[in-house]
């Protein structure tokens, strides 16, 4: 039985918030920081060590240290769980999106940003989560990773896009990620049930903005998290 590690961007302090209010010791964990901090190369491995080279995720890592008592990622071999490069808020939230469009031509002479562009600019945003990964995986470090929430109705991109478009973004946003876990045979870890029915994430699971859930939303995700590692707890997870 593992003991699994969650690790990566802001989402993981409200599911480690939602493990203790629960009660749930197995699991350990702590983020490094915001999904923005990913865009550019942020680690490298030298030494039989993972380092964080940028200044921000190597001070954010010292935390890390201190809350988990986990002095290196290679350490946790074999039960280490990201939360990385799966959650879109922060592209399709872009305030880029006030004044540029794609797709059908809409009123107010906002700027047309081509499909192709679009697909670069995600290639270049996800390049550093898609090797952090490649690193992860091929040290054995790696075992799942988890979706980030779904978008909420009131997030202010579907007054400058609307929904299909949101949605659309985040799907683009999300692929290269889905499918390299994919092709490594990666699971992704996300709880079911948690979107009305147009898709949207329930407001009961509404965090406090736009981007992130609530510890409730954060209960389900460490209870799917006990179900993938095979965790039975005495009683169901916030009874």
């Amino acid at each position: 039985m593992i003991e699994p590690v969650l690790f990566g961007d802001s989402h993981v302090a409200t599911y480690m918030r939602a493990a203790r209010a629960n009660g749930v010791s197995t699991i350990n964990g702590s983020p490094l920081g915001g999904a923005r901090l990913y865009n550019e190369p942020f680690f490298e491995i030298a030494d039989g060590q993972m380092r964080f080279t940028s200044a921000e995720t190597s001070q954010n890592f010292v935390l890390f240290r201190q809350r988990t008592k986990i002095d290196d990622l290679i350490q946790c071999r074999g039960r280490l769980i990201v939360s990385m490069g799966l959650a879109a808020a922060p592209f399709y939230g872009d305030r880029q999106w006030q004044s540029r469009y794609y797709g059908a031509l809409p009123c107010g002479g906002r700027q047309f940003v081509s499909s192709a562009v679009i697909e670069q600019m995600i290639s270049d945003a996800q390049k550093p989560v898609l090797d952090f990964y490649k690193a992860g995986l091929d040290h054995g470090l790696i075992v799942a990773s988890i979706a980030g929430p779904p978008p909420q109705r009131r997030h202010r991109a579907v007054e400058w896009l609307g929904c299909d478009a949101v949605f659309d973004l985040e799907a683009r946003f999300e692929a290269p990620v889905r499918q390299y876990l994919a092709e490594r045979g990666c699971p992704i870890i996300a709880p079911a049930d948690v979107v009305d029915g147009d898709g949207f994430l329930r407001e009961e699971y509404w965090g406090p903005d736009w981007a992130h859930a609530n510890e409730k939303y954060g209960t389900l995700v460490i209870e799917t998290v006990l179900k993938f590692v095979g965790e039975r707890q005495p009683s169901p997870v916030g009874a």
